[in-house]
């Protein structure tokens, strides 16, 4: 007894050890997380056994954030699976099978984010080019890249032109022995080097020569003199598991020496301020700021120099910034701007675009770099000389030395990207987003398609000397299809796109009166369209005519119930259905007459009404022709009908009477049953006794035309 009790302790030990254990280590993972020590964090999280969603998607991050990949891949499919799971899980799962290269499942998860979350900028960016990826792998730019030497297994990125030298950041810096918990490298100091003919970066060394720190410090910019710099820094929080702030430090310099940093006016201790990039004449200043009130994860903003001052930042917008990160940006004496980002359409990671700046609007849309420049990885910080033929940029793609590597490129010719926009409006000048654009060069295969964005507005990359054809189309409006060329000394060739509208298809109801078919005047007409319940009343016209104008479009279906009523006339209700063909009117008549008593509706109804011989049973083709009856006195509550049946002559008269008796009661039974106050309406045989001719089987000789006019059915008003 004693040793069971014994074993009982000692399991009941564990259990409550591995139960402590498991909150230890969560509780652990996510300080470590939350202080950016990703390799720690890994290992402690790890250690869960029945991880919740937070936990997987901390993994996810934690091992995209320390290139483990395929380890990260893994996670964001579990997240992205979660029943809870937001637009930020799909897009990081894009994103990651992305970085391993596998773009076909990449882009079902770009279909899948626009059909959940159609908002979402990023989705609606890669629905437009739903061939983005192809294009950007089957196109490799003109540019030489080359890993330089200066480059080792640590940090070396943000080169920048200062002068005729090259500042840059690195954590390849021996004084330092401190790691930084992100990625267990020195802290980033900024160096200035010089360069060689094969801009190959030679003798670094400190821009500032201050004494050890502990924190980084780095990108930095300058403008075309040399004289402004602005840098950004963290300095390390006070407690772990705070979140890491940057801010951007400004200094000028007099003669050889660097004036004591200040703070950049909107720095502030509730976000990130940094990357900054100066204009070379030194008027605008972008910067990256995770401010609230942004469009992403990270924006770019835009300050102006005034006076000896900048002005309040100013969002550059989503021609720029997405719900994603956009980075390291860098503005061209030519006007463009070129900047990272993982929101926009890349091959994966961050990638480089260029977008051409008018005053503070943009022509066009963000253009990605492509191959070269760009790979599945990240690329960032790019810059480019004034003679737009060679410049830096950094990567940590395959094939690197370190955490993120120095690339130089070179452009042998140089070249901008041409395009082709405009917008598409209609004869009235209406923008029509949406429109699906097909450009096709000449004598080639296929089209590039796309989809016009917000305003109407479109952009193709084109080449020089070309002939394209652009053909738009959008649902209601004719198709347009216009041609042109772009000269080789143009950089844009604008085509605006006209589209004419197709009338739209119609449904007109004409109201006439039945003896004469004059149109009648101000009928109440009421209509209920059965597909969508929408009702609604109206007074025919002189004509008689009532025009709708329909929002239906080919295919679809026109189904109306309609109502006719007019003083002291019979109101009658109808069903049209017609299937759409084409963009036409459709045309429907109806016919009303006075409510008289003794008028045969059977004849103004076109009721006929058939039974097998010597039969009484309502058949099945009868049924339609009573049901005229029974819409007939649904829409005229107050009248009664009899419904009489005569035979001809041949025959015993009791027999001819009895079965039009029968046939009279049976049919004014079927009716009785569908309509309020069914004693409105009588059944009757007259057998042979009602002839409407001469016809009496004695003393004349009958035609079978005759007989058959004696054998009818007649449903006369005997009250109004």
């Amino acid at each position: 007894m004693l040793k069971k009790e014994l074993v009982l302790s000692l399991i009941f030990s564990i259990l409550i050890f591995n139960s402590l254990a498991q909150s230890w280590n969560l509780q652990t993972g996510n300080l470590l997380y939350e202080g950016y020590s990703y390799p720690d964090a890994i290992k402690r999280l790890e250690y869960i056994k029945d991880k919740d969603l937070d936990t997987k998607r901390k993994l996810a991050q934690a091992y995209y954030y320390t290139g483990n990949y395929e380890k990260a891949e893994s996670y964001y499919a579990k997240v992205a699976s979660d029943k809870q799971h937001t637009a930020e899980d799909i897009f990081n799962y894009a994103s990651v099978l992305a970085v391993n290269k596998k773009y076909e499942q990449a882009q079902i998860q770009n279909e899948r984010l626009a059909a959940e979350f159609p908002s979402d900028s990023r989705a609606t960016k890669r629905m437009s080019n739903r061939n983005f990826y192809q294009n950007l792998l089957s196109e490799e730019k003109n540019i030489l890249v080359k890993n330089l030497n200066i480059n080792t297994k640590h940090a070396d990125f943000g080169a920048w032109f200062l002068g005729e030298k090259i500042m840059f950041t690195s954590s390849n810096t021996s004084n330092f022995a401190k790691e930084w918990a992100l990625n267990e490298l020195p802290y980033l100091e900024i160096l200035i080097a010089n360069t060689d003919s094969v801009r190959e970066l030679k003798n670094p060394e400190r821009l500032f020569k201050d004494v050890e720190k502990q924190y980084n410090r780095g990108p930095a910019t300058a403008d075309s003199s040399g004289k402004y710099v602005i840098y950004t820094e963290n300095i390390p929080n006070t407690k772990e598991a705070e979140i890491l702030r940057l801010k951007l430090m400004e200094t000028h310099k007099t003669g050889k020496v660097w004036s004591k940093p200040t703070e950049f006016a909107y720095n502030n201790k509730e976000y990130s301020t940094g990357h900054a990039a100066v204009s070379p004449e030194g008027s605008m200043l972008f910067f990256v700021s995770d401010k609230p009130g942004g469009i992403g994860k990270t924006d770019i903003y835009v300050c102006h120099r005034q006076d000896s001052a900048w002005s309040e930042p100013i969002n550059l917008g989503n021609k720029v910034n997405t719900e994603g990160k956009e980075m390291f940006p860098f503005y061209h004496p030519s006007g463009y701007l070129f900047f990272a980002s993982d929101g926009q359409p890349g091959l994966g990671g961050l990638d480089i675009f260029m977008i051409k700046m008018q005053g503070s609007q943009f022509a066009g849309n963000a253009v990605n770099m492509g191959k070269p420049v760009n790979t599945n990885l990240d690329d960032f910080s790019f810059v480019l000389n004034a003679e737009e033929t060679a410049g830096y940029f950094a990567s940590n793609r395959e094939g690197g030395k370190g955490n993120d590597d120095i690339y130089a490129f070179e452009i042998p010719i140089p070249e901008k990207p041409k395009f082709v926009v405009g917008t598409v409006t209609d004869k009235e000048g209406t923008e029509l987003p949406g429109t699906d654009l097909y450009l096709s060069e000449k004598n080639s295969a296929g089209a590039d398609t796309s989809v016009s964005e917000c305003g109407g507005y479109y952009q193709y990359e084109i080449k020089a000397e070309k002939e394209y054809t652009l053909l738009a189309r959008t649902p209601f409006y004719y198709d347009s299809e216009v041609k042109f060329s772009l000269e080789k000394n143009q950089d844009t060739v604008i085509q605006n796109i006209v589209l004419r509208k197709i009338p739209n298809p119609s449904f007109r109801l004409t109201v006439v009166e039945k003896s004469n078919q004059i149109p009648m005047k101000d009928v109440r007409i009421s209509i209920e369209d059965l597909t969508t319940g929408e009702r609604r009343t109206a007074l025919s016209s002189a004509d008689g005519t009532l025009n709708i104008e329909l929002t239906k479009t080919i295919k679809d279906t026109i189904r109306y119930k309609i109502l006719l009523e007019y003083p002291d006339f019979l109101a009658r209700e109808l069903v049209y259905e017609q299937e759409i063909k084409d963009f036409v009117r459709y045309d429907f008549s109806a016919e009303l007459y006075p409510v008289e008593v003794g008028t045969d509706v059977a004849v103004m109804e076109d009721v006929t009404i058939y039974f097998d011989y010597k039969k009484w049973n309502i058949r099945s083709d009868a049924e339609p022709q009573l049901e005229k009856i029974v819409s007939l006195m649904n829409a005229n509550p107050s009248i009664e009908l009899e419904l009489s049946s005569h035979t001809d002559c041949r025959g015993s008269n009791d027999a001819n009477m009895k079965l039009s008796d029968n046939r009279a009661k049976a049919s004014a039974d079927y009716i009785r049953k569908k309509i309020s106050n069914p004693d409105r309406i009588t059944g009757k045989g007259y057998g042979e006794t009602k002839p409407v001719n001469d016809c009496d089987c004695a003393e004349h000789a009958c035609t079978e035309e005759e007989y058959q006019a004696n054998r009818r059915t007649e449903i006369r008003i005997v009250k109004k």
